[in-house]
């Protein structure tokens, strides 16, 4: 008879295994239309006239950035598979730099944007920079369309003990109280009303 702890331990290395080839397969199925929509809506693009009209400017917009924001969300559902298996290999970093980096790879939109001193830290460069990639974009993003866009990169004194922490805010719309856990969850979305 087995031992039930390492048949639930094979069971689940199985289930894992099953997971991940899932996800690829899924991803990779699901990205062909998209290469095939944006192929299309390229063709179409390119055969109408150049005309100067509002309208037909802003669906060009909604269509390269509906295939666009489709293209990277099957990409962040392959990559979230990949999570479990990533391992957190930690290494000296220079969280200014990453920082620096992320502003250089963003479209500020004019947004002032003012880093404080942040010390060096051990973590994944990779890992860090995609967090603070999202909140940067996040925060040009959701600007406040009344007052000019405010970013402000530092550090946490609340940190425990031998952690750094990197607080990023800025004075865009905000989240709602209420729904801020929701931000957390895989593949949520918060509707327009439930922003501040």
């Amino acid at each position: 008879m087995e031992d039930s702890g390492a048949s639930k331990s094979e069971t689940e290395r199985k289930l894992g295994t099953v997971d991940k080839s899932f996800a690829f397969v899924a991803v990779h199925d699901l990205l062909q239309p998209v290469i095939t929509i944006e192929s299309a809506v390229a063709l179409l693009l390119s055969r109408l006239p150049e005309i100067e009209d509002d309208e037909l400017t802003t669906v060009k917009t909604h269509l390269h950035s509906a295939t666009a924001r489709l293209r990277t969300r099957i990409k962040g559902v392959l990559a979230y598979s990949r999570l479990q298996e990533q391992s957190l290999d930690r290494e000296a970093l220079n969280p200014a730099s990453i920082v620096g980096s992320c502003l250089g790879d963003l479209d500020t939109d004019g947004a002032e944007v003012e880093v404080g001193e942040l010390p060096r830290a051990q973590g994944s460069p990779v890992l860090v920079a995609q967090v603070v990639q999202n909140l940067l974009s996040n925060a040009f993003k959701y600007r406040h369309r009344d007052r000019p866009c405010r970013v402000e990169v530092s550090t946490s004194d609340k940190a425990p003990s031998g952690l750094v922490t990197i607080r990023i805010a800025d004075n865009g719309i905000g989240v709602a109280p209420k729904v801020r856990t929701k931000i957390f969850e895989l593949f949520g979305r918060l509707h327009s009303d439930l922003l501040c």
